[in-house]
């Protein structure tokens, strides 16, 4: 019930352009980043849900390059559990060549300026990876955000693999969650980064971020129907 939801007003949204700067809405099949990050502003924003996000830039900060048309998009609409966005592709830091695969993605993300969605907030941020590492490695994503409206700090988290499974001193922390007051807008900056040290590896193929609201779609759902089964007892 919940997808067919906001399925119905995903496809509402595509003739909005005044509500979203005429943003895509994001297909299941996925789009590369590559479209979200040229000069014009309607280039950079897609719409998962309730949600708006608005790429700023997209900066690599090593040696090692990779290229937006080459990380994938596919929205994630987990109804009640969250939503937002995943990026996938090959991220993995080639030993053979200098340097290791560090780059930068900022962006905002908002509940859609529209009568439908007046009362719904974020509340809560969800960071998630496959990252898996080797001897003498690591793979980090480290993000902050901040309210888009006052700048103030809203929090951070960090998802981590480093050295090999069997190793006493690896670290595999492949998901974290903040909770906070509730927000319209955030800014968000998301720095990625792979090393693969002498005899080692750093790799993964999916970086993934959700974001829950208040009141929850399902909630406002559940309480249409029960308002009409109240109805339908008094008569």
């Amino acid at each position: 019930m919940k997808s067919m939801a906001f399925g119905i007003v995903a496809s509402g949204l595509l003739a909005v352009a005044g509500a979203a700067q005429a943003a895509i809405v994001l297909p299941q099949g996925g789009i590369p980043l590559g479209v979200f990050v040229g000069p014009n502003a309607q280039d950079r924003q897609f719409i998962v849900g309730d949600k708006l996000f608005t790429v700023t830039s997209f900066v690599n900060g090593s040696q090692q390059v990779i290229l937006p048309q080459n990380i994938t998009l596919t929205p994630v609409d987990f109804g009640l559990d969250g939503i937002g966005f995943q990026m996938s592709g090959a991220f993995f830091d080639d030993p053979n060549v200098p340097g290791s695969l560090q780059f930068q993605l900022n962006y905002t993300v908002e509940i859609l300026n529209l009568p439908e969605f007046a009362n719904f907030f974020i509340k809560d941020a969800i960071l998630q990876f496959n990252g898996n590492t080797g001897p003498n490695s690591v793979a980090t994503i480290a993000e902050t955000l901040t309210d888009a409206n006052n700048g103030l700090l809203v929090g951070n988290m960090q998802v981590q693999s480093s050295g090999a499974l069997n190793d006493p001193n690896n670290l595999r922390k492949l998901q974290d969650q903040i909770f906070f007051a509730n927000r319209k807008k955030l800014n968000v900056v998301k720095d990625i980064q792979f090393i693969a040290g002498q005899g080692g590896f750093a790799e993964a193929s999916f970086i993934r971020q959700t974001f829950s609201q208040v009141p929850t779609p399902g909630t406002l759902i559940l309480t249409g129907i029960a308002g009409l089964v109240g109805l339908r007892r008094k008569r």
